[in-house]
């Protein structure tokens, strides 16, 4: 009996016959959706405390005030119960500290700092703590789009 052989096969990039260009192309956008997909995931938790919130300071009629008076104490609280249990070395905080990172560090973010950063602004925004979601969507998506980029795409060398 004859053997038979199978022509070769392409996988990946050469099968779609992708050249590099096109291989960022492809890796951004799915990037995109994922990061899009995980700034649903911070939001929601965040409009969910903050019906709980209402509805319990609602609820409870002059005690409302008690719930409206305390929660972002608690949240702070719980904020820096996670900073405790995440720490990292601070060079700089939220958008700055990407910045720093893209400039001097060749766009290296720990996942640690996505992590902290988003439980952080959950339980303080959640608690009506005096900020808002834009500020730390950008730390919370970088270090994955850094350990991306590391993967797909040489970074530049760090400016002197």
């Amino acid at each position: 009996m004859a053997e038979v052989k199978l022509p070769a096969t392409r996988s990946g990039p050469r099968a779609l016959r992708l050249d590099r260009d096109g291989v960022m192309l492809v890796a951004a956008a799915m990037v995109g959706v994922v990061m899009g997909l995980a700034a649903l995931a911070f939001i929601g938790p965040i409009q969910w405390l903050e019906s709980r919130l209402e509805g319990g300071a609602h609820s409870l009629g002059s005690l409302g005030v008690i719930v409206v008076l305390t929660a972002p104490m608690i949240g702070a609280f719980l904020t820096a119960m996670v900073f405790i249990a995440l720490p990292i070395v601070a060079r700089g905080h939220g958008v700055t500290w990407v910045l720093y990172a893209v400039s001097r560090e060749r766009s290296r973010l720990p996942l640690r700092l996505g992590v902290r950063q988003w439980l952080g602004s959950t339980f303080t925004i959640g608690s009506g703590g005096s900020a808002g979601p834009p500020g730390p969507l950008v730390p919370i998506r970088s270090p994955h789009r850094s350990g991306v980029a590391q993967k797909i795409w040489a970074a530049p060398p760090p400016i002197t």
